[in-house]
């Protein structure tokens, strides 16, 4: 599984991150337009794999999001609802 399905996984996986955003998670960059609520997601960091296939312990991938709502409300429940989803990850 890559780094970017899982991460759609677990979005889909919450519900009330998935209710407010729906398709709107991105890979990389936002299209001009797009409507909000939207997450953007980039995959930072990837493992390593090394001589032999020994992966040490500090081979986590780090992926960054960004959200974007039209009002302070929907940015709090939209950052709520992100960390509800990744957090335990």
């Amino acid at each position: 599984m890559s780094i970017q399905t899982a991460l759609v996984a677990v979005k889909t996986a919450n519900a009330t991150l998935n209710t407010l955003i729906g398709t709107r998670f991105n890979p990389d960059k936002l299209e001009q337009g797009t409507a909000l609520p939207a997450v953007r997601y980039q995959v930072i960091s990837r493992p390593k794999v090394y001589t032999f296939g020994v992966i040490p312990n500090i081979s986590h991938p780090r992926s960054q999001m960004d959200g974007y709502a039209a009002t302070s409300v929907l940015r709090t429940t939209l950052a709520t609802a992100l960390r509800g989803a990744f957090d335990t990850y």
